[in-house]
């Protein structure tokens, strides 16, 4: 069987996930069955978004051809986080990192001040929340430090943000493994990097 994305593009299943027919690559999706829900991913190759079902398995892999589409991580609708609260985000970070020693990642963490947008995951990585936003206040080889307004209670979060040094946006899939209060209602999240989305880490 085969089906077509939002904007035409027909997708064919494969052994192991499904092939972009309009640019003939593999991708780690599959076609939804009777009664699940799909969330709307992108061909990077080509940027034709259309609904399916992600392979975890497959990710790791083939994660760079693929990436979630923007409508997941539409803030518009979201009040802006203002200069005070991002400084005063970062000061609190900050403070609690150097009071804390027991937590101490493989590698170096770099302090970074960079607006994200989030969406909280199921073990299949299928958006569950609505989309939030978020300050990424750390980053290292493994991982994300993170700020949020209250706890996250699922397993994965998928984040788009820019880097520093990029124009483009990033998007990548980390695992929760800690959370911890800063100050009522900021929650400091340890992400563990699972895979990036849409292209290959530099």
């Amino acid at each position: 069987m085969s089906t077509y994305g939002s904007s035409g593009a027909l997708l064919a299943p494969c052994a192991e996930g499904m092939i972009c027919n309009r640019c003939n690559r593999e991708l780690p999706l599959r076609i939804a069955e009777a009664g699940e829900h799909a969330a709307v991913w992108q061909c990077v190759e080509c940027g034709i978004p259309f609904p399916a079902i992600c392979i975890p398995d497959r990710l790791p892999a083939l994660g760079d051809r693929v990436a979630l589409d923007d409508r997941h991580f539409d803030t518009s609708y979201l009040p802006p986080i203002s200069t005070d609260t991002r400084a005063e985000i970062v000061r609190m970070a900050a403070h609690e990192s150097d009071g804390y020693a027991p937590e101490k990642r493989r590698s170096r963490r770099v302090a970074v001040a960079l607006l994200a947008a989030g969406v909280e995951l199921d073990e299949q990585f299928y958006p569950i929340s609505p989309t939030f936003q978020m300050m990424v206040v750390n980053v290292s080889a493994g991982g994300l430090g993170m700020v949020n307004m209250g706890r996250i209670t699922a397993p994965f979060i998928a984040c788009k943000l820019r880097s520093s040094y990029r124009a483009e946006p990033i998007q990548v899939i980390v695992r929760v493994v800690r959370q911890r209060e800063l100050r009522s209602p900021y929650i400091e999240i340890g992400g563990e990097f699972v895979v990036r989305l849409g292209s290959v880490a530099k």
